[in-house]
């Protein structure tokens, strides 16, 4: 019996563990978004380029007003780019770490490794707020990505 259970409880780590796949040149970054010039939140999915873009969208970036996470913000988007997306929601809360990027042909998978098990009983979790970060030297046709959000 006990080589039973210890077959049964290494499968499950090997099988259960979480295979999170970041493309190089890619960062995820917990996000607030301002929504001023927005309808909803659905109309987020979208890059942003300057500071001036970001500053219409973003109020705070892990924790800390844009300009605190990124004091340097104009010689940072000479170099980088973001997506800012949400995700999660409904039954469990998005966490940063559960995110994966893929590259394949020409599409960007924003990918969520969501939780399997069955919803609790305990109402509806708001989905999350995330910025993808590209490397623009690495991604220079990043405009020409669709960028599709899944679940796994």
């Amino acid at each position: 019996m006990n080589k039973f259970a210890l077959i049964l409880s290494t499968a499950f780590i090997i099988f259960g563990c979480k295979n999170k796949t970041l493309e190089k040149g890619t960062n995820f970054r917990e996000a607030m978004f301002t929504y001023n010039d927005y309808a909803s939140e659905s109309d987020t999915n979208q890059w942003i380029t300057n500071s001036v873009e970001a500053g219409k969208s973003i109020k705070e970036i892990d924790g800390k007003l844009l300009t605190q996470a990124i004091p340097d913000i104009d010689s940072y988007y000479n170099n980088k780019v973001q997506y800012i997306f949400t995700f999660g929601g409904g039954c469990y809360n998005g966490e940063i770490d559960e995110l994966s990027t893929v590259f394949k042909d020409s599409v960007l998978y924003i990918i969520w490794d969501a939780p399997k098990s069955p919803c609790p009983k305990v109402g509806e979790r708001s989905s999350r707020q995330a910025i993808l970060e590209i490397d623009k030297s690495l991604y220079p046709n990043y405009r020409k990505l669709k960028v599709e959000l899944t679940n796994r």
